[in-house]
């Protein structure tokens, strides 16, 4: 018999002992396990990942609602706290632009610039929306409050009344807007 097979029946035979030695060695050389470890992640990076998606995406396909808020809730809560934690103070219950407690459910958002990340205020998502649709640009806000204020919504900038059901509704019908 080969000294590799004779190994081989060897190891077959006394699993237990091979077992005890491999314990023993990883205890006296933790570094190379780490480094073998190391290595596979990174010869097998893209299997590991692929593997990794497919088991996440099997969880959420098998969690229930109530799971799934569960999870999205803990999440939710970790953002604010770090979001709180930049902000240096607790989300208030008003915005800071327009003192409103924010619309359609939304409450109050964490408002920062996208430039250098740093916080700006906390806003009402209709605030933190406006800001975002003039891309943050002061200019733009000062040209819309010239329009409003010289405008005041009318054409000419006076207060008519303007009936848009002129010649739709009979006259105890007619409703005007200002």
């Amino acid at each position: 018999m080969a000294s590799a097979e004779y190994l081989r029946v060897w190891k077959q035979r006394n699993k237990h002992r091979v077992a005890k030695y491999d314990r023993d060695y990883r205890g006296r050389h933790p570094e190379t396990g780490r480094k073998a470890a190391l290595k596979h992640r990174h010869r097998n990076l893209a299997r590991i990942r692929k593997e990794q998606r497919d088991i996440k995406r099997q969880k959420r396909q098998n969690e229930t609602m109530d799971q799934r808020r569960a999870r999205l809730s803990i999440k939710a809560s970790k953002r604010l706290a770090q979001q709180e934690k930049a902000a240096g103070r607790k989300r208030p219950n008003v915005c800071d632009l327009c003192s409103g407690v924010g619309l359609l459910g939304k409450g109050i958002v964490f408002d920062h610039c996208h430039q250098s990340g740093e916080f700006r205020g906390w806003l009402c998502d209709r605030c933190n929306k406006v800001l975002g649709l003039v891309y943050d640009d002061p200019d733009v806000l000062q040209k819309m409050i010239g329009y409003l204020e010289k405008r005041n919504g009318q054409p000419d900038g006076g207060t008519q009344k303007i009936d848009l059901l002129e010649g739709v509704c009979s006259s105890r019908e007619k409703i005007s807007f200002n």
